[in-house]
């Protein structure tokens, strides 16, 4: 192989999440960095849940369950959980001290 042939990309590592209060499990990916995960928590948050689960999807080639779950798991306002709107601890990806909600506060 010449130095000119691409090369594929290694897959990112999947990572499993499970919310303690519904029970819920999903694959997600380490492949969104910060600012992917701001730009669709804000499509989320702007009601488009659509154009976010697709760019999930688009980006991470996870299913559209996992999408969906994660999806539910946005907070709708940074810095509180999305299940019962208490503070949260500033992490990225959190569970909420009140309910043991899992929480994506991007």
């Amino acid at each position: 192989m010449d130095d000119l042939t691409p090369r594929k990309r290694p897959s990112p590592l999947p990572v499993t999440a499970r919310c303690e209060r519904c029970g819920e499990s999903w694959t997600t990916s380490s492949e969104l960095d910060a600012h992917m995960e701001t730009e669709i928590a804000e499509l989320l948050r702007l009601g488009n849940p659509i154009a976010g689960i697709r760019n999930l999807q688009a980006i991470t080639d996870i299913s559209l369950k996992d999408a969906k779950s994660i999806y539910y798991h946005v907070t709708q306002e940074n810095g509180r959980c999305h299940h019962c709107s208490a503070r949260l601890d500033g992490k990225r990806v959190t569970l909420c001290e009140s309910c043991s909600c899992l929480n994506y506060d991007w």
